[in-house]
């Protein structure tokens, strides 16, 4: 009998006089050895004297539905429905849980920044960005910087935050779903504020700084440029220039949804939904060129990519992980593919290994030392190949 419906057998019995008040004993006393009855019955009419129900801890039951994950070296940030769970993956096979901050909304997006990476740009969907500090992650705390949800007055015409980019120790951008693109003042870590924003016709989920470790030449890279994945409208690359007016520099439509992308070298890896990924050439960010298309032919559509060398790895929700030889990028080859048991969302490399975000089955570790031959290190469960 559930609690609900203990309540209302209690309220008939009260109405029809048909009921024995039980002894005396707590509302809340402890289940019989049996488990099946309580060890003695409550003095107040309506109690439950039957199987008591479970009262398990809310967060634990949320910090497992993992979206995102951002890694420097053995320490990950997992965000997830409940906020930021940290964890030390020294041991790959026995990660363990650091510290847990519990914030308003889902996490879609963790950038580390500041000195060693010790502060966290949290992008929370419709709740908005959050800075927090996780200087002292190793003794179990997380702190929150500034206020959750995120102020009307700070966030201005910024609906969503999906993803943080920060270019320097003073700005920062922010994919703002429907909001397009805003610049967001860090001066101040406990008022993050839009200062700029511009719509790129596009729902923005995701964005790359075009500065000099995108791989573009000197004259071509800015800390000021930005290219987004603008969902239907595809990829747009825009510039916010010092002092200066927001601009759409060009646009490249993509068959799918542009909902993620990563940019090595120039080029740019873009996970475009149902359409599978698209490989774009940026060394001149006025003119992108697209050099292949790949349909993984898989359930799912593609979430999310990563890059390490010449290996890209694809997110594809419920059909798994998919990795792929880049060493040409405009023939791209599928290599490998490991299918988890829970969707696979978001990734990130350190070093060889890949931290993929596995949604309820919280993180998985993959070993891209031999990109064909894909190893899960954690959970430990078999690979498959294409």
């Amino acid at each position: 009998m559930t609690r609900t419906n203990a309540l209302l057998y209690g309220v008939v019995c009260l109405a029809l006089g048909a009921c024995s008040r039980p002894a005396s004993s707590s509302p809340d006393a402890a289940p019989a050895a049996s488990g099946s009855t309580a060890a003695s019955a409550s003095a107040h009419p309506f109690a439950y004297t039957g199987k008591l129900e479970p009262n398990p801890d809310p967060v634990a039951d949320l910090v497992a539905r993992t979206y995102t994950v951002t890694v420097r070296e053995d320490l990950v940030h997992a965000g997830t429905t409940a906020g930021v769970v940290s964890w030390s993956y020294a041991a790959p096979d026995k990660p363990t849980r650091l510290a847990t901050l519990v914030l308003p909304g889902s996490v879609s997006g963790i950038t580390a920044f500041g000195p060693n990476g010790s502060l966290l740009a949290v992008a929370t969907g419709p709740t908005g960005l959050v800075i927090v500090d996780a200087g002292n992650v190793a003794r179990g705390r997380l702190d929150r910087i500034s206020e959750a949800p995120w102020k009307p007055s700070e966030r201005k015409g910024c609906h969503a935050a999906w993803n943080t980019r920060v270019a320097s120790d003073r700005a920062a951008f922010v994919a703002c779903g429907t909001g397009g693109i805003a610049e967001v003042d860090l001066s101040v870590l406990a008022r993050p504020t839009v200062s700029r924003s511009m719509d790129v016709d596009g729902y923005v989920r995701d964005i790359a700084v075009l500065d000099a470790s995108a791989g573009l030449a000197a004259e071509k890279a800015s800390p000021h440029k930005l290219v987004a994945a603008a969902g239907a409208a595809g990829l747009a690359v825009v510039e916010f220039p010092p002092g200066g007016a927001p601009r759409v520099l060009s646009r490249l439509p993509t068959r799918g949804e542009s909902r993620s992308l990563e940019v090595r070298g120039g080029i740019a890896y873009v996970a475009d939904g149902p359409a599978g990924v698209r490989i774009v050439d940026l060394h001149d960010p006025s003119s992108p060129k697209e050099l292949a298309t790949f349909d993984p032919g898989t359930v799912d559509m593609a979430r999310g990519v990563a890059v390490e060398g010449t290996t890209l790895v694809v997110c594809l929700g419920d059909s798994g992980v998919m990795a792929m030889d880049v060493s040409d990028p405009a023939k791209p080859k599928r290599v490998a593919a490991v299918d988890p048991s829970r969707a696979v969302n978001r990734a990130t490399v350190s070093g060889k290994r890949l931290f993929a975000a596995n949604d309820a089955g919280g993180i998985v570790v993959l070993d891209l030392s031999r990109p064909g031959e894909l190893r899960q290190l954690h959970p430990v469960e078999g690979a498959k190949k294409p």
